[in-house]
């Protein structure tokens, strides 16, 4: 159960805010004396220009409010609840700001009524109550909805962090967040006490990206209607949970969607991941980063995992996808498995897409966002995919398939070989993520059995006819792959046929060539393609290829232009060498 891990969660991680407190901007404070007294005229400013134009951040208390009539928050509030600041001057808003200042100060005396005689407390409520709160001189660029922090003179720190404000505030969010007094067993402790009504906290606007642009504050659970509920309950009638598991929950989950390490944004939606025991592990950052010590770090991993019985049990590897729409939170996806499932998938992930690149001659493993990028549309005149022309949804999908090891989403082979046929532009990205789907299931294709098979020997052929004609003709303006791509990937016999005649051509004009290097290359292009057409078990491709066969083609393609770049470059190095 997500809340229940979240919460039990919340142990380990030492950076997590008091209970009911989220890192908020803060950009102004008030300074007072010991007595009560401000020691200065107005507040003092807590922004910075270059790292913090908003103000400062610090944890302070926080809860979700709405309505007509929000209630005040404790210490750290708005313009309009500490000093009674209006939108505007009109009577109704001039009203609302005094019952709102009135509200913060009946929440002060509850919080010096619970301190135990505090003095700090007594100081501050000894300033509101003493009316010099509406003497301050408030800047000119302050806005009512602005928040202040309050701080007193020789301590250190700000009021709101002392034990017995946490502790105040805890007490105020549980009551009214548990208005109907149930009592039951918490589904995440499974200890009996109060239960909640609604999540106390929600997740941070922006925590979630939105296609819209909008960045609200969004409700992990939200069932406002008997219509939305298991049986017509609303709110958390079918999840009790206790205020100290809900609260707890809802301040790792924005802990982790505000931590990169724990955080994947895609295009529409963000996954948070955590382990039930923590340790230092690169595990989704390094399937979006693939830095080399990321990834040596996970076969470690891996190969330690499968090396030692733990026997307590493995490790276990939590990840939330979660999406937003409008004011409620939306989970796409939940990953509950062992760590050692979590990365085996991973360094399968690796191992099934890993690709010879031709200009650094080396294979390599490419990041999650570079293979979905790949199923967006190719500029060809900027030479870059279009950014957002890519489905929203394929960051997400793939990001499952890497962790799980389950197929890639079946739209999106159609998907990508569409875009290859209309751009006719096969990259390593794009022949990566193709090989990835063929060595998954349905298809579950290996390197020996798919290196025979009579797609991508087409695919290698093709590679070797567009590097004869390059060799012909070194200024060409458009190259066979430009013109052919399509009809080769879907009619590979028919293209056979139309190219071959114009191969012989252009191998005869090598071969008769003055120059020694033309002549070699000219003999040496002859013997790979008559190789490649011999292998074919009928003399030649099949009329036609079916998406497997298509995505296969490209594959083949992709390796033989690779192994070519990176043949080629490895005889220029040898050259310069030997000069």
């Amino acid at each position: 159960m997500l809340l229940k891990h979240l919460a039990d969660h919340a142990a380990q991680r030492p950076d997590l805010p008091p209970p009911y407190y989220r890192m908020r901007p803060v950009p102004w404070a008030l300074q007072l004396d010991r007595s009560g007294n401000p020691t200065a005229d107005g507040l003092a400013s807590l922004k910075d220009s270059a790292h913090h134009p908003s103000g400062r951040p610090m944890p302070a208390p926080y809860v979700y409010r709405s309505g007509r009539k929000p209630p005040p928050t404790l210490l750290v509030d708005t313009l309009q609840f500490v000093f009674a600041m209006p939108k505007d001057e009109s009577d109704k808003e001039l009203e609302e700001a005094n019952r709102r200042n009135d509200a913060y100060i009946e929440l002060l005396q509850r919080w010096r009524d619970s301190a135990d005689g505090d003095w700090r407390a007594d100081a501050v409520l000894s300033f509101f109550l003493n009316e010099k709160h509406l003497n301050v001189k408030l800047p000119e660029d302050a806005k009512p909805s602005d928040t202040v922090a309050i701080r007193i003179s020789g301590e250190d720190g700000y009021v709101h962090m002392l034990g017995s404000a946490k502790e105040c505030w805890a007490d105020v969010v549980r009551e009214r967040k548990s208005a109907g007094g149930t009592r039951g067993v918490c589904l995440s402790c499974g200890k009996d006490g109060d239960l909640l009504d609604t999540i106390p906290e929600p997740i941070k606007g922006g925590a979630i990206p939105s296609s819209s642009g909008r960045t609200r504050d969004a409700q992990l659970v939200s069932i406002n209607k008997p219509a939305q509920g298991r049986g017509g309950v609303i709110q958390l009638g079918n999840t009790p949970i206790c205020g100290r598991c809900g609260g707890q929950a809802m301040s790792v989950l924005n802990v982790l969607l505000a931590d990169p390490d724990h955080r994947f944004r895609g295009s529409d939606a963000v996954t948070v991941w955590w382990l039930r025991e923590e340790q230092e592990l690169p595990l989704v950052p390094a399937l979006d980063s693939v830095d080399a010590a990321d990834v040596k770090a996970i076969y470690d991993a891996a190969d330690k995992a499968n090396e030692d019985a733990d026997p307590d049990g493995p490790n276990t590897f939590y990840a939330v996808t979660l999406a937003a729409n409008q004011s409620r939170a939306v989970l796409k996806d939940w990953v509950d498995v062992p760590l050692p499932e979590a990365l085996t998938a991973v360094t399968a992930w690796f191992d099934q897409h890993r690709l010879l690149d031709g200009w650094k001659g080396e294979k390599r493993v490419l990041p999650l966002w570079q293979l979905a990028r790949a199923c967006g549309r190719w500029h060809k005149e900027k030479k870059q995919y279009i950014d957002g022309s890519a489905p929203k949804a394929a960051q997400s999908a793939l990001l499952r398939s890497a962790l799980t090891r389950v197929p890639v989403p079946v739209w999106v082979l159609p998907h990508l070989l569409q875009r290859i046929r209309a751009d006719a532009r096969v990259d390593l990205p794009r022949a990566a993520l193709l090989q990835l789907i063929l060595f998954r299931p349905p298809f579950e294709e290996t390197d020996m059995t798919i290196e025979d098979d009579a797609a991508v020997v087409w695919g290698r052929a093709f590679a070797v006819l567009e590097s004869i004609q390059r060799k012909a003709i070194p200024d060409v303006n458009t190259t066979i792959g430009d013109r052919y791509l399509n009809n080769a990937m879907t009619r590979p016999q028919a293209t056979l046929s139309r190219l071959f005649p114009l191969a012989k051509s252009h191998l005869g004009k090598l071969k008769r060539s003055a120059k020694p290097s033309d002549k070699t290359a000219g003999y040496a292009l002859e013997s790979k393609l008559k190789g490649l057409l011999a292998r074919f078990p009928d003399g030649g491709p099949p009329e036609r290829f079916d998406l497997r066969d298509q995505a296969a083609f490209v594959v083949g393609y992709s390796r033989q232009g690779n192994e070519d770049t990176a043949e080629a470059r490895a005889r220029a190095a040898a050259r310069q060498t030997n000069d």
